[in-house]
C-alpha cells in the first residue's frame, strides 16, 4: 500500500556542559639548576552532552464520534500495522447513492459499508464486505481530523548521552629546546530508543484508536547500547638551536640573516606517537 501524507512532529532537546582544569609551574626564574626544567603546565577537562529526538505523525482521517463505527477503530489511513491487538480493525466506508432500496427516503444516503479483516501473520489483510443487499443510513455531520498514524515512537525516538573526559601535560624543557605533550581522553556513549509499544509493537494509541497515549510513546526502551574508547597522544618538539649565541646574532643581522636565525631557531623535529582503543 503506497504512503499517505502525513504532518510530523520532532521534537528534540540537546544539552551539553563542560568543565576544565588547569594548574601552571613555572621554574624559568629560579637561579639555580630547577630553571632548566622549565615551566609545567597540565590541564583536565569533562564534558557531557544530552540527545534526546523523538517523532510523532498523524494523517487526515475522519474524526467525527458516530454510532456506525466501533469504538476504537484506528482511522489511519494505512493497514494496521503487525503487532497490533487481533481485535483492532479499520474501516473502509465508502459513501454515495448505489441501488437504495425503493424503501429508502430520497433526501437519505445510503452507506454501503465493508470492513478490513483483522490483520494476519504477515500483515496484510484482505476486505470482508457486508452483503451487498445490506445498507446503513444514516444522517450524520462527518469532519476530518489528524489521527495518530505509523512512523511514530518506537525506534523513531532515540536518547543518546556522551560523555568525555580527558588530562593533557606539557613540558618546557632546556630553556624550550624541548617541548613534550602527553595526553589521555575516554569517550563513552549511551543509547537507547523509544518503548516498542504495549502490550504488543507498535502499539501506541489510547482506547479510542486515534490519539497517542503519553505513558506508553513517551517512555524509554530498558535496553541501553554502550559504546566507549580512549585516545593516548605523545609528542616531543625539539628546538635545538634556539637561544644559541650564533642564531641570537643572526636574528639581529640583516634580511637574509634574520631569515635564516628565525628557520634555525624554529627547526623542529616532532615524532609523534598515538594509540586509540
Amino acid at each position: 500500500m503506497s504512503d499517505k501524507p502525513r504532518t510530523q512532529e520532532n521534537p528534540q532537546k540537546w544539552d551539553t556542559s563542560r568543565g576544565q582544569l588547569s594548574y601552571r609551574l613555572d621554574l624559568t626564574k629560579e637561579s639555580n639548576l630547577l630553571k632548566w626544567l622549565g615551566s609545567f603546565s597540565f590541564t583536565g577537562y569533562g564534558e557531557y552532552k544530552y540527545r534526546s529526538n523523538r517523532q510523532y505523525s498523524w494523517r487526515e482521517a475522519f474524526d467525527s464520534p458516530v454510532s456506525w463505527v466501533p469504538t476504537g477503530t484506528i482511522r489511519d489511513s494505512r493497514v494496521p500495522r503487525p503487532g497490533l491487538p487481533p481485535t483492532s480493525r479499520t474501516l473502509r466506508v465508502s459513501i454515495g447513492i448505489t441501488s437504495a432500496p425503493p424503501t429508502a427516503p430520497r433526501s437519505s444516503t445510503p452507506l454501503p459499508v465493508s470492513v478490513t479483516a483483522p490483520i494476519n501473520s504477515t500483515g496484510s489483510a484482505a476486505p470482508a464486505p457486508l452483503p451487498t443487499s445490506t445498507y446503513i443510513t444514516h444522517t450524520d455531520n462527518i469532519m476530518l481530523g489528524q489521527v495518530a498514524a505509523d512512523k511514530s515512537g518506537g525506534t523513531f525516538n532515540s536518547e543518546t548521552t556522551l560523555k568525555t573526559a580527558g588530562i593533557v601535560g606539557q613540558s618546557h624543557l632546556l630553556d624550550d629546546r624541548l617541548i613534550t605533550t602527553l595526553g589521555w581522553r575516554n569517550d563513552s556513549t549511551w543509547t537507547r530508543f523509544g518503548n516498542p509499544g504495549q502490550p504488543n509493537t507498535n502499539d501506541f494509541l489510547n482506547s479510542d484508536g486515534t490519539t497517542f497515549n503519553p505513558d506508553i510513546i513517551n517512555h524509554w526502551n530498558t535496553t541501553i547500547y554502550k559504546n566507549s574508547g580512549h585516545t593516548d597522544n605523545v609528542q616531543f618538539v625539539l628546538h635545538p638551536f634556539v637561544h644559541t649565541p650564533l642564531v641570537t646574532r643572526m636574528e639581529h643581522g640583516d634580511t637574509a640573516a634574520q631569515f635564516f636565525g628565525d628557520l634555525l631557531a624554529g627547526s623542529r623535529s616532532t615524532p609523534t606517537l598515538q594509540t586509540a582503543s
